[in-house]
């Protein structure tokens, strides 16, 4: 498939619901009632439900659902070199709902884990789909790593030095994931919203040059044949949202010097929206 194909017309962002039997063994596990192992087989078991689900809808682009990640982007990033998960004294507060807290920091120099459990989680998706779909995998965007509480926490003096390092990690990530086969793949990044947000902010000019600067560097190392899209997220939580402002004052960074082969926008009824919508 090539970008000329890609994003379909009619395309998926990618998270689903999780499931009543997957939610239960998280619990479990949680409560040190279940394996790992255990736990690994109820993902199998529900991504393989989930699988045949989108298949039968007639969907063609086909994703696990994230059924693998307690959230839609820790997973992903904690297991990254240098950076590790915590838990602060809050979560992600949402429209009179919050989440539970857990949250990500750098712990050293950032880089590519090879041993990332994304790439064995992307084979396994790649495996039970086979040649019935496109396959499509989802990871959080290097700009979720730009906010103050993330990097810094002393191991670098400035984000400049630290993005430095987050944009090779990522391009070591294309890489590694274009190497085990895949040709769709996904930012997620809410990171834009938040900039939608804080645009009156003295300091907006230079988080939404330093979030460009990412997309270019990353997106510049991407194969030929290799097509990644983004999903610019608002915050989805138990049917409610985090962020509310515009799009219109990234819209010419995001949209007129990004190359991205797709834009998954989120177009909320009650959340400003712009672009003459």
């Amino acid at each position: 498939m090539t970008s000329k194909t890609l994003p379909f017309h009619a395309d998926t962002v990618g998270s689903y619901l999780r499931s009543q039997p997957l939610k239960e063994a998280r619990a479990k596990f949680a409560a040190g009632e279940l394996s790992r192992e255990q736990l690994t087989e109820v993902e199998d078991q529900e991504i393989a439900k989930l699988i045949q689900a989108q298949l039968d809808a007639g969907i063609q682009v086909i994703t696990d659902g994230e059924y693998r990640r307690a959230f839609w982007h820790i997973d992903f990033l904690e297991h990254l070199n240098g950076i590790e998960g915590y838990h602060p004294e809050h979560g992600y507060k949402f429209n009179g709902v919050e989440t539970k807290p857990y949250n990500t920091r750098c712990c050293g120099k950032v880089s590519w884990n090879p041993n990332h459990p994304f790439i064995e989680h992307f084979k396994k998706l790649k495996d039970i789909v086979g040649d019935r779909g496109v396959v499509k995998y989802t990871i959080p965007s290097p700009n979720q790593l730009m906010y103050p509480i993330q990097w810094d926490t002393g191991v670098y003096a400035t984000r400049a030095e630290f993005a430095k390092d987050v944009q090779q990690a990522y391009k070591d990530a294309i890489k590694a994931f274009y190497d085990a086969g895949c040709r769709y793949l996904q930012f997620d990044d809410v990171y834009w919203g938040s900039l939608c947000n804080n645009h009156l902010k003295p300091e907006f000019e230079a988080d939404k040059a330093q979030a460009l600067e990412n997309i270019q560097v990353v997106l510049a190392a991407k194969p030929a044949d290799m097509v990644i899209t983004t999903h610019v997220c608002r915050g989805n939580f138990r049917s409610t949202y985090l962020l509310t402002g515009a799009y219109d004052p990234i819209a010419d960074a995001l949209f007129g010097q990004t190359q991205y082969d797709g834009y998954f926008l989120d177009m909320m009824t009650n959340v400003l929206v712009g672009l003459n919508h």
